[in-house]
């Protein structure tokens, strides 16, 4: 994911020591989630290129309920025979040394998009009362809707108010002009360290 990618180069990770890569949808290619893991590390097993894997970091959005998508994200995992520990973050043994980072944090309800949320609202606080009733004005009852489709539409609609090409997707938006979300805000601080700890493990 290229946010990963931008925030390793911010924090000075070495990008060498990585290989991202995301679980699709195996009918259109798309980025999928959870359900989608293990056929995509089912097709590590089968080509034995987990033979080459030191470490193995699984990252997933929390959504709604983060106790219950961690419990999901641990029992698809067992079907092809990963083994998670029992809470995010924890390493387990390997080989491959495995973790799970659960976005935005381990215990709290969202997805990526809520932290870049947070960290575009603590450089510019105006912006989230505009979004708010921008989205409010959209569609009356925004407010009552999923954590995380609130924070998708939210920054959705931040980027195309602030970027010249106002489609811009998440995956490019860091090189656009405009881009309203700083990789070097605090709230990203945690993941970055986490994946310094995971990389030395």
């Amino acid at each position: 994911m290229a946010f990963f990618s931008k925030l390793m180069g911010q924090y000075g990770i070495d990008l060498g020591q990585w290989d991202i890569a995301y679980p699709k949808n195996q009918l259109d290619q798309s980025p999928s989630g959870v359900s989608a893991y293990p056929a995509h590390l089912r097709a590590l097993q089968t080509s034995g290129d987990i033979r080459s894997v030191s470490r193995l970091l699984i990252v997933a959005d929390n959504d709604s309920d983060p106790a219950a998508t961690y419990r999901g994200l641990r029992k698809r995992l067992r079907e092809v025979r990963f083994h998670l520990p029992e809470s995010p973050l924890e390493i387990g043994d390997g080989p491959p040394k495995i973790a799970a980072l659960m976005l935005p944090w381990s215990d709290q309800p969202g997805c990526l998009e809520t932290l870049m949320l947070e960290a575009v609202f603590a450089l510019r606080p105006r912006l989230e009362d505009c979004v708010k009733e921008h989205c409010k004005c959209c569609t009356p009852d925004s407010l009552d809707w999923p954590i995380s489709r609130l924070s998708k539409s939210r920054l959705h609609a931040i980027i195309a108010g602030c970027c010249k090409e106002p489609a811009a997707s998440l995956a490019f938006v860091w090189s656009k002009d405009g881009n309203p979300i700083p990789i070097d805000s605090a709230a990203f601080d945690r993941i970055a360290e986490f994946l310094k700890t995971f990389a030395a493990a």
